[in-house]
């Protein structure tokens, strides 16, 4: 019996403690006092508080409408740069001290009047007369008097009614930013930002130069790596060693193009993988940057987080003789009821076609010779998509899993089986555009060198005008 007693008790014992332990709750840190915000010069947001009693140590963390920013070194007030106009905005003022004690948030509130922003605002480069247009929507409610243009530390202002502006003598490897706000005689708006890139490409290889790619690298990257020098003089081929000792800065350029073609089962070299490599491609992409990445770079694509679906159509090792002509085939679902046609995209403008092998439309790559079957596609039948509730098809699933566009096949393939060509559309994480070629018959050099195998790929000339065309898009 007293056992059974002596149970029952320390089973009350554990449910009490189960029940303080549940209950308990840490010491906050001492709140910040006086918490103000106003309105200063130029619609900026100064916020100020008071220090928190008894506490010599402290970090604050500022929420700005969703946002939030740590201020060190006892901070006791920020300025929250170019707020929008005319809502509300909430902003609550936390303190952290060195133990990791976090105070209650004190919030204060306030909205800057002004004229209602234009939207729509967008840049496109004239590389014919050396000019950016700028082109934006008028408010529905336009108060403004005028607009004031900010670029390059000047201001223009034009006409409230104005719904485009042309930037003369522009620099065609240099980068923009452009701002516009609305203004009356009291008032202005916030800013409202587009950016058009540099005319700049780079060619990146995981060689220490071009000249140590030219010595030591294989025909394939060296074709496509002289192509670029001689197609695009102002263009630079840079390194991952570049990159690796950060003497390099990648946002210069709109266009940075990888080709990997090692033959290689691993495909993608261990240089651009390294993770300070990596981490600053990847911030490139996630800044705006566009990257062309072909053959083998396309498994580069996950390394970069941008999809989880690694192309696993993947084929490396020597070359073989083969008389067919290997092809693209831009109609997606060629023999299907639903058909996806690209034949009229800018990626495919000035190819030579081919109407006549095949009752579908294709982009012949490459003719009788030596060939590399170097794929590097994506099977989309692999990756369990659930038809209809995932997409029409896999190719829609994939799409929409991705918020990609499949744009070509193999050119002998009528149904969704594969994904040869690729483009990852800017997305909110990824502002940058991407394009994935993986095709095996995009090999930039097919011919050996050595006899019989000594002719040129008939089809080099189109070859060279996807990848200049690719370039051209992804701008």
């Amino acid at each position: 019996m007293k056992t059974k007693y002596i149970f029952f008790f320390l089973v009350i014992l554990g449910f009490v403690s189960c029940q303080d332990m549940k209950y308990a709750e840490l010491p906050s840190a001492t709140p910040a006092t006086n918490i103000k915000a106003v309105q200063g010069s130029n619609n900026n947001i100064i916020v100020t508080w008071d220090a928190p009693k008894g506490v010599s140590t402290y970090k604050v963390i500022l929420n700005y409408d969703g946002n939030i920013d740590t201020l060190k070194n006892n901070a006791i007030s920020d300025t929250i740069i170019n707020p929008i106009v005319n809502i509300e905005h909430a902003i609550t003022v936390k303190v952290n001290t060195p133990d990791g004690k976090i105070s209650d948030g004190v919030t204060t509130r306030i909205t800057i009047a002004g004229p209602n922003p234009v939207s729509n605002f967008l840049g496109a480069r004239d590389l014919q007369n050396s000019s950016i247009v700028l082109t934006w929507n008028l408010p529905a409610i336009n108060t403004a008097t005028q607009l004031e243009i900010s670029f390059g530390g000047q201001v223009v202002t034009v006409p409230a009614t104005a719904t485009s502006y042309t930037v003369s003598n522009v620099v065609a490897t240099q980068k923009y930013t452009f701002g516009i706000r609305t203004k009356t005689a009291t008032a202005t708006s916030n800013y409202v930002y587009t950016s058009v890139n540099s005319v700049k490409y780079a060619y990146l290889t995981y060689f220490k130069s071009l000249t140590d790619l030219q010595q030591n690298g294989n025909n394939e990257e060296i074709a496509a790596a002289n192509w670029f020098v001689s197609t695009y003089p102002s263009g630079d081929v840079i390194s991952t060693y570049d990159i690796q000792n950060k003497v390099i800065n990648l946002s210069q350029y709109s266009v940075i193009w990888i080709n990997i073609d090692n033959a290689m089962s691993d495909a993608v070299p261990a240089q651009l993988e390294s993770s300070n490599v990596l981490s600053q491609i990847t911030y490139y992409y996630q800044t705006g940057g566009n990257l062309l990445l072909t053959t083998f770079a396309t498994q580069y694509v996950v390394d970069l987080g941008r999809t989880t679906r690694k192309p696993g159509i993947l084929g490396a090792g020597t070359a073989g003789f083969n008389p067919d002509t290997w092809a693209a085939n831009i109609i997606i679902g060629a023999g299907q009821s639903t058909k996806y046609d690209y034949t009229n995209s800018p990626l495919f403008a000035g190819l030579t076609m081919d109407y006549s092998s095949f009752s579908w439309t294709t982009v012949p790559l490459e003719g009788s010779g030596l060939k590399e079957n170097h794929n590097s596609m994506w099977d989309l039948n692999s990756y369990g998509y659930k038809i209809p509730a995932d997409g029409d098809n896999v190719v829609r699933a994939f799409e929409i899993e991705n918020n990609a566009t499949v744009m070509a096949t193999w050119g002998q393939v009528a149904d969704y089986c594969c994904g040869g060509i690729v483009y990852f559309q800017p997305t909110a994480t990824y502002p940058g555009k991407c394009l994935a070629i993986g095709l095996s018959a995009y090999e930039f050099n097919q011919s050996s060198g050595v006899a019989p195998y000594t002719c040129t790929n008939v089809y080099q000339a189109n070859i060279e005008k996807l990848t200049q065309n690719a370039i051209s898009f992804l701008q």
